[in-house]
């Protein structure tokens, strides 16, 4: 889809525009809360930044628990290895 689309439906279809936008306005909001939400937990939010900065999906949808699990695992290690856990497990 190109700006010339874009600008068409909104034209043409405002109400259907509005409502796209206002939904990828929650989806993004879902996937930066669900990030700080759980980096919170592991004291890993300058990585958390990072990750929404950068665009790192968070695969939510309504419900959906393993995401939450994923994350979880991603700011655990991120914890582990900063407090020296990683290095602990090898030995």
């Amino acid at each position: 889809m190109n700006a010339t689309d874009i600008s068409k439906l909104k034209r043409d279809a405002p109400e259907l525009y509005d409502a796209v936008i206002n939904q990828g306005v929650l989806i993004e909001r879902r996937r930066v809360l669900a990030h700080l939400n759980v980096a919170k937990l592991y004291d890993s939010l300058p990585e958390a930044v990072e990750a929404v900065a950068a665009g790192t999906p968070a695969k939510l949808t309504p419900g959906e628990a393993l995401p939450y699990t994923l994350l979880h695992n991603r700011y655990a290690s991120i914890e582990d290895k900063r407090d020296g856990f990683a290095s602990v497990a090898a030995s």
